[in-house]
């Protein structure tokens, strides 16, 4: 069964062609997605918006930048991806059809890699700073017949727990990613987010049969600390916690923890979703000071890796999920974004062993297409 039905595929491909706006998701351990449209090219937005006020699919930077902007597209066309509409979606003229980009991205190797870790690891000895998440992006030649739609079709097949989506928006290029980590989700009755760190390969074992030691364990604990203490700042009374357990997703396996809580109607999620993000499991502890220190130490703009994405006041409120095992598509490459999770105990080389075994979540699922 496919996600996508031809006639939607069509249509996106229409709009990719055209430059016009589009999301379609799969939220975990569905068999049907979603697509969203913005059926002009122009945005009519301020700015700045209010993602509660919305309605359509917002894709959030891991950094609010002048080049990377917080986006919105706009839920103009809402519809389930595998109907087939007797009609065809009207998609308006854009005067700037859409091209692939030439990638220019910094692609840091083993050596420079493991020289960051080694700083952060230095200057844990003697500043506050408890852990930092050092990202990287690993370089990927594009297959010459790839087709983005046809590989989220792959992704949602091979990793059915996580959260799928292709996203194009003519500021923030093409993007298609797999992510394992819920940012948030607020059904209008109850909100929930995760707390997952800690990362190995499966190795053939079952989630049950995972040690874990105790760099990787003191690395998922500060990240459910630091959630533990927001939710309680954020006017939620009542809160059940489960974890830390060993969670599956696709070839590696995390530690776990999840937290839920009954919330008014009225709750505040978008105050949440700000303060939470980006939380020590894509960023570190004191927030300030990691997001410092990425700043003067990796060689590249993270973008909207380990920003979050999610569809807005479709179906329910809110579904946001950390922009995880991603990739960015340019005219020759697949820029994959990976990153591993830096404490005092942390060892240069097997941080770069991690993040070679995160890229390999993509990476096995584009080598399956070629067969």
């Amino acid at each position: 069964m496919n996600i996508i039905a031809k006639h939607w595929k069509e249509i996106l491909t229409t709009c990719l062609n055209s430059g016009v706006s589009f999301a379609v998701y799969r939220e975990p351990g569905s068999l049907r997605g979603k697509i969203i449209i913005q059926s002009d090219y122009h945005d009519r937005e301020k700015k700045k918006f209010s993602i509660s006020d919305c309605k359509g699919f917002v894709f959030i930077p891991f950094e609010t930048t002048r080049l990377n902007k917080k986006i919105l597209i706009r839920g103009d066309v809402i519809a389930f991806s595998d109907e087939i509409l007797p009609g065809t979606v009207k998609i308006a003229e854009t005067r700037i059809p859409y091209k692939t980009r030439k990638c220019n991205l910094h692609f840091a190797d083993a050596e420079e890699y493991c020289d960051q870790v080694e700083t952060a690891v230095d200057n844990m000895k003697t500043s506050p700073l408890k852990k930092v998440v050092l990202s990287r992006i690993q370089k990927q030649t594009k297959p010459e017949d790839f087709d983005v739609l046809d590989f989220f079709e792959n992704i949602c097949g091979t990793l059915p727990d996580a959260f799928c989506y292709v996203c194009f928006h003519p500021s923030a290029g093409l993007w298609c990613g797999a992510s394992p980590e819920l940012l948030m989700k607020f059904d209008g009755n109850s909100i929930e987010t995760v707390s997952l760190a800690g990362t190995r390969a499966m190795e053939n074992k079952t989630p049950v049969e995972v040690h874990w030691n105790d760099k990787e364990i003191t690395e998922q604990q500060l990240v459910s600390d630091y959630i533990l203490e927001i939710l309680k700042g954020s006017d939620i009374k009542e809160l059940s916690i489960q974890g830390p357990f060993t969670a599956r997703a696709g070839n590696l396996v995390h530690l776990k923890t999840t937290f839920r809580s009954i919330v008014e109607e009225s709750f505040n999620y978008q105050h949440l979703a700000d303060i939470l993000h980006p939380t020590p499991a894509v960023c570190g502890l004191p927030k300030a000071l990691a997001m410092n220190f990425i700043g003067q130490t990796e060689n590249h703009s993270r973008n909207y890796y380990a920003g979050y994405a999610g569809p807005v006041n479709i179906d329910i409120p809110a579904l946001f999920h950390v922009n995880l095992r991603c990739m960015q598509v340019f005219d020759d490459t697949l820029a994959l974004y990976v990153g591993a999770g830096i404490t005092i105990d942390s060892d240069p080389l097997s941080e770069w062993k991690e993040t070679c075994h995160k890229a390999t979540t993509l990476i096995k699922i584009l080598e399956k297409d070629k067969k």
